[in-house]
């Protein structure tokens, strides 16, 4: 008996837990309204394990994507990555901060956003903003509300 008790110690010491399953409230669609009708973010977890998303918009039918996300795991810690049509590829934006209900990513290497954070409101609710270098610089709020999980 000692020796399951020292084994399993002994693993749950080295064995680092997936920080991509601590943000799997986040899967699923949420839905925002803006001036130029619903957007939408939806985010799933891909064969890999990484957390894929998708920002887009749908008018008359229509799905327009606007940004590609993604949230993978890199030495334990969580790493943002957005791919939108103004820069050449992929923004990585490393965690800086974590708790059950918020994520805040950074790159104060980046125009802009510099910092994107994720409050987690519920289970049903989700407020989303950007900013710049200093805390509440040009901040723009995104707030969603889950429509599917």
């Amino acid at each position: 008996m000692k020796i399951i008790l020292i084994a399993c110690l002994f693993v749950s010491l080295f064995t680092q837990p997936d920080p991509l399953e601590r943000v799997s409230w986040l899967v699923g669609t949420w839905e925002r309204h803006s001036r130029k009708g619903p957007r939408y973010e939806t985010w799933h977890r891909d064969a890999k394990g990484s957390l894929r998303g998708m920002g887009f918009a749908v008018a008359d039918g229509d799905t327009t994507k606007l940004e590609g996300l993604r949230l993978l795991s890199e030495n334990g810690s969580l790493i943002y990555a957005a791919d939108v049509s103004e820069n050449a590829g992929e923004v990585f934006f490393p965690i800086t901060s974590d708790s059950d209900s918020m994520l805040v990513f950074e790159n104060l290497g980046h125009d802009y956003p510099k910092r994107i954070v994720y409050q987690r409101i519920g289970m049903d609710s989700l407020n989303v903003y950007t900013e710049g270098a200093r805390i509440g610089e040009k901040r723009i709020w995104f707030r969603f509300r889950r429509i599917q999980s």
